[in-house]
């Protein structure tokens, strides 16, 4: 079982799992995946880049199909009963008018990008299946914002009962099966909820253990992002209650960051509300988090180990919220922080929002989502 992140999840554990722990020298049998259904979906790699994205890639990438190739890798479809993305549901009746295929605020959106690139106007849903569009049609819908087509939420209850029998025949067989299950990465950066399923399939297939992991990512550098990834204890499997046991030690398992620490600073109420911060607070916030880590049994950032590199990496952390123009630095050893900024960072909020989430301080994490 894995926390889910980013896109970026899954070939940073497969290069641990495969390169590093040497799982390619084994004879037995090789992990198979679980992996949401869209992503079998022609043009899913077009569809999930990130906006920023050239044109010419978006549209080079939507007319790749990777469903032939998903299974020869052992990747499985897991499908939501009361969610899909939005082209799913316009590939499910392609001639039926899209005002009728998808909900009101979606099709306006359509519209109105579709105006925007001097695009015909799409009448019916096949009409906004390009990949001009695929950013907004790859958005997920939840069934009580479609509430009409029962049809296809049949369907897709169906089809969804199907993949969890065969998840559950092949994890019974005992073939090894990673599971994402929160199901998507999160949109605000907090551990959970967990999709419902992985109870039935723990109780059904019965492994002999459970592996926790968890990727924490640290976006503020000066350079590239770090990635960290924790590979957990096995533990037997919960016999009640077992999302929220599984969800609980993946909450455990999640790594420390220099990037919670100081986000969570900068955003809990106190430190909003500070005219001014230090770097010495900062450091001594994160020595205490470092301490309680170790106290936990939690995997923590390398250069946090010491306290010179623990300042070296605090360091660079800062330059980057002043590059970003989220904290000023009027003199030395004094940070005055950009309120309105710090509350729109999308990842300030999520790096703070995931070290509540992983302490399981509920009240601050929903006070985070909040602010």
């Amino acid at each position: 079982m894995s926390t889910h992140r980013s896109d970026a999840d899954v070939p940073i554990i497969c290069g641990r799992l495969y390169f590093a722990d040497r799982m390619y020298l084994r004879r037995g049998p090789r992990l198979h995946f679980a992996a949401r259904d869209d992503l079998f979906e022609a043009g899913a790699l077009g569809g999930l880049l990130p906006a920023q994205a050239p044109p010419w890639l978006r549209r080079a990438l939507y007319g790749f199909d990777p469903g032939p190739y998903m299974p020869r890798v052992r990747v499985n479809p897991i499908r939501s009963a009361v969610a899909m993305r939005a082209v799913q549901a316009v590939r499910f009746a392609p001639d039926a008018p899209l005002v009728r295929s998808l909900p009101r605020p979606l099709v306006a959106e359509i519209l109105e990008r579709a105006q925007a690139a001097g695009l015909p106007v799409p009448a019916t849903a096949a009409d906004a299946d390009r990949s001009e569009l695929a950013r907004v049609i790859w958005t997920e819908i939840e069934r009580d914002e479609l509430p009409g087509a029962r049809a296809l939420w049949r369907a897709r209850a169906q089809a969804a009962t199907g993949d969890l029998r065969r998840l559950i025949d092949l994890h019974a067989r005992g073939e090894p099966l990673l599971l994402f299950p929160e199901g998507t990465p999160s949109p605000h950066g907090g551990i959970g909820p967990l999709r419902r399923g992985l109870g039935l399939i723990v109780r059904r297939s019965r492994p002999r253990a459970i592996l926790p992991l968890a990727v924490a990512y640290d976006p503020l550098t000066t350079g590239r992002p770090f990635a960290f990834l924790t590979v957990g204890e096995p533990f037997p499997p919960p016999r009640r209650e077992v999302e929220e046991a599984v969800l609980d030690v993946l909450r455990r398992t999640v790594p420390l960051t220099c990037a919670q620490v100081v986000s969570h600073r900068l955003l809990v109420a106190d430190g909003l509300e500070a005219d001014t911060l230090t770097p010495t607070d900062l450091d001594r916030r994160l020595a205490a988090a470092v301490e309680r880590a170790h106290d936990d049994g939690r995997a923590v950032d390398p250069s946090l180990r010491s306290p010179s590199t623990r300042r070296r990496r605090l360091s660079d952390c800062l330059l980057a919220l002043a590059g970003a123009g989220l904290v000023e630095v009027p003199e030395a050893n004094v940070l005055v922080p950009n309120r309105e900024r710090i509350r729109a960072d999308r990842a300030v909020r999520r790096a703070a929002l995931e070290f509540a989430s992983s302490q399981m301080a509920r009240e601050e994490a929903l006070a985070i989502r909040d602010t």
